[in-house]
């Protein structure tokens, strides 16, 4: 067997990698959103079909208007409070499975009852008058989804309160029930999906829920947000349930906002704790109000960034040239675009974070051809079991063409390292090399050369390319002895890009990546390599920063010998500028995150002098500054 060569091919791909399509609206969902909006519309400009309920924690809150009597029993009748219709099945089913030992233990008693039948009829009536009123009361026979409005005056713009609510996280910083949450499409568009974790209010329940928004504007300059409950999303009457926010502008300044919620959270309770429990969740808009006024500048743009800038033509991604945001992040020309597209065509974006490829059964033909000759071998009683991989010809393979998937990592280089370039702090300058490589980490896992599947051999040899951003790529591969595993080699890489004329910069470094599994059906790759970024002597700050790459993980998103697989960053990747005396240290992953990043920024005396936070998949933040928005290619949720 040539040494470095893997064999593939027991299960048969089923074609070509579907197109990424566009998410079709559900009528269902399409008639609540229209709903949210009009009660929205409704509540916020004080209508009759709204009643003031009570005033609490400064906010004035109301309920929408209904004719109880005949309201509660149309509803219940339909069949759209669960309450009712559990109370009206449960009751005489429990009376049909209980007949029999009522019949045996109390017969003396109810041939007692009907001797005495003119009494036990007064309080039998008596008991049903009671029940009556007790159910009335608790509201079993309810109206539905309760729906209730809170409405509050803050002093802030407009644009300061719609980022607050629309940012995933800015929620958790004002919303205290609010436990997590991620936004499942990457582009903003016409709708979003946004995936949430939140306490209800009742005991120590939690929900999770994930939901469609769309943003509007209505006639008098207010900005509306419906968030509608997907259909396949709870099942039941959660699929009709919605909320929003509606933001209008004062005139003497700052902003009223109004919260719209009609989502039923516990349909099995009485409709009085039904109430209770959108009343506790509406309430949570006063930690909005007093975090907006404890924070006036936690929206804005820090100043030392803007100074990093400088004065030049090239701005940051995600930011215009008076410092504001830019969504989405990135300034990549078309071309990057294109590359982008291309790599991110077969993935989605999964709830808990990280890249899912649905169709993947690269990895799962590999695990499954693995298992099999290690049982071979041990049958036989071999101690090494040798795989040869052998192309197909359904996937692209040319070296042309993997040399494209390489440099995918750098299509962020020209947009943040001419920034880092001009700047004449050194912490500024390696806050923008970490967002450098943590925006490229989607297309390097996505377009990642040494997957076993892939034919080191094809990518062997001395190569040179062209980036979209006029950079000079030059690439060296060789197949380099593994010194802890006898007969194998594995490939080493060195690379050097060169930016265009009187760009600053220069990135060179190697890759040395191995592979193991950690369980059937997972593989990390690990890389012994390091990278630098040199500034030229030119720059207004010389200099070099040299970092390491994290731990890639493919594992199976469903069954592990099954289609589907989830790509990953785990462990950690280290940022050294020995000149300027700063260092950081980056961490990936966290439970039920798995495309968390973390770290800390530290000085040459080892103090703290930033936070970083964020998601490699976007947004990336250090302190309160907004490094990167997220890439441009759309991705679907799953």
């Amino acid at each position: 067997m040539p040494p470095g060569m893997w064999r593939y091919g027991l299960l048969p791909l089923t074609g070509e990698l579907p197109e990424t399509a566009e998410p079709v609206a559900d009528a269902q969902v399409e008639a609540a959103l229209t709903r949210c909006s009009q009660l929205l519309a409704r509540a916020a400009s004080r209508d009759k079909g709204f009643c003031l309920r009570e005033v609490r924690d400064g906010l004035r809150i109301t309920e929408e208007q209904h004719d109880d009597i005949q309201a509660g029993f149309t509803t219940a009748l339909n069949g759209t409070s669960g309450g009712a219709v559990r109370f009206a099945i449960s009751v005489p089913a429990m009376a049909v499975l209980l007949f029999p030992w009522i019949w045996k233990h109390w017969l003396p008693l109810l041939q007692l009852a009907i001797s005495q039948a003119e009494s036990v009829a007064m309080l039998a009536m008596m008991a049903l008058l009671f029940l009556l009123v007790f159910v009335r009361w608790l509201g079993v026979f309810g109206r539905g989804p309760p729906v209730i409005c809170a409405t509050v005056h803050v002093d802030a713009s407009l644009e300061d309160v719609r980022e607050a609510l629309a940012d995933p996280w800015r929620i958790k910083e004002w919303m205290p029930q609010h436990l997590g949450g991620r936004l499942l499409t990457l582009v903003p568009g016409r709708d979003e999906v946004f995936d949430s974790r939140f306490r209800v209010g009742l005991g120590g329940m939690v929900a999770k829920m994930k939901v469609r928004r769309r943003w509007s504007r209505g006639s008098d300059g207010a900005r509306i947000l419906c968030c509608v409950a997907e259909p396949h999303t709870g099942g039941g009457s959660l699929s009709r349930d919605f909320e929003g926010f509606a933001v209008m502008p004062f005139e003497e300044g700052g902003c009223t906002v109004a919260w719209l919620c009609g989502l039923d959270l516990v349909p099995w309770a009485p409709q009085r704790v039904r109430e209770e429990v959108a009343v506790r969740r509406v309430a949570a808009l006063a930690g909005l109000r007093e975090w907006l006024a404890c924070f006036p500048g936690a929206l804005s743009t820090g100043p030392s960034l803007r100074q990093a800038i400088g004065a030049g033509p090239q701005l940051l991604p995600g930011r215009c040239a008076s410092g504001g945001l830019i969504v989405p992040g990135g300034v990549a020309s078309s071309s990057s675009q294109q590359v982008s597209s291309m790599l991110l065509r077969a993935f989605r974006r999964a709830p808990a974070g990280c890249l899912h490829a649905p169709a993947d059964l690269e990895r799962a033909c590999l695990s499954v051809e693995l298992l099999l000759r290690l049982a071979e071998q041990f049958l036989r009683g071999g101690r090494e079991a040798a795989i040869s991989a052998k192309p197909h010809g359904l996937l692209p393979q040319a070296g042309p063409e993997l040399v494209q998937r390489y440099a995918a990592r750098w299509a962020y280089a020209s947009s943040y390292l001419l920034a880092a370039g001009s700047s004449e702090n050194v912490r500024e300058r390696l806050k923008l090399v970490v967002a450098f490589m943590v925006a490229g980490l989607h297309l390097t896992a996505a377009g990642y050369p040494y997957l076993p599947w892939v034919v080191p051999s094809l990518l062997a040899g001395r190569h040179t390319a062209k980036l979209p951003d006029e950079s000079r790529l030059r690439l060296d591969v060789k197949e380099t002895p593994c010194e802890s595993v006898p007969n194998c080699h594995i490939p080493r890489a060195s690379f050097e890009v060169v930016g265009q004329t009187g760009s600053g910069f220069r990135i060179s470094g190697t890759d040395q990546v191995s592979c193991h599994a950690s369980s059937p059906g997972t593989f990390e790759f690990a890389d012994q390599g390091t990278t630098t970024v040199e500034f030229a002597a030119g720059s207004s700050c010389p200099g070099s920063v040299c970092f390491s790459m994290p731990q890639l993980r493919v594992r199976p998103s469903g069954w592990r010998l099954g289609a589907g697989s989830t790509f990953e960053w785990i462990g950690s990747a280290h940022f050294v500028d020995e000149l300027g005396g700063v260092q950081c240290e980056l961490r990936f992953g966290s439970p039920g995150e798995q495309d968390a990043v973390s770290g800390s920024l530290k000085d040459a005396h080892g103090f703290e002098v930033g936070r970083f936070y964020g998601s490699w998949l976007g947004p990336l933040r250090c302190d309160e500054e907004v490094l990167w928005r997220g890439p441009r290619a759309q991705l679907a949720p799953c």
